[in-house]
């Protein structure tokens, strides 16, 4: 498996696994790609099952999916750490992102919590 930045290429790919997180529609995703932001993806071998969409313009995960034969098993947390790393690296110091309710534990277990005045916001600070 390889974890690496996404391409133009790529946006079949993650359209297609997109839908599996259950939100589809909610927001393009391309922009993400080309360059609002920056988007990595995982790959196991020419398939992709996992990718993380991250806006700079705001710190905010965009989205975030593995395909579901692939969950825990710590890709979720792999790119989200890599999301993490890149917005540390752009001198964010807290990123925002809003889970859907069946993820809440995921991201709550890795350190995120809800934003005091909005709860479907949640938060994590950088360090």
């Amino acid at each position: 498996m390889q974890l690496r930045q996404a391409t133009m290429r790529d946006l079949p790919a993650i359209l297609a696994l997109w839908p599996q997180q259950g939100v589809c529609g909610q927001e393009p995703l391309h922009p993400y790609i080309a360059s609002r932001g920056r988007t990595y993806v995982i790959v196991n071998g020419r398939n992709l099952i996992g990718f993380v969409c991250i806006s700079r313009v705001d710190a905010r995960i965009v989205a975030l999916c593995v395909a579901l034969p692939y969950r825990r098993c710590g890709l979720g947390r792999a790119l989200l750490m890599r999301a993490q790393h890149y917005l540390h690296w752009l001198g964010a110091r807290t990123v925002r992102l809003s889970p859907a309710p069946d993820s809440q534990a995921f991201y709550r277990a890795l350190g995120w919590q809800p934003m005091s005045h909005c709860t479907h916001q949640w938060c994590r600070r950088l360090k």
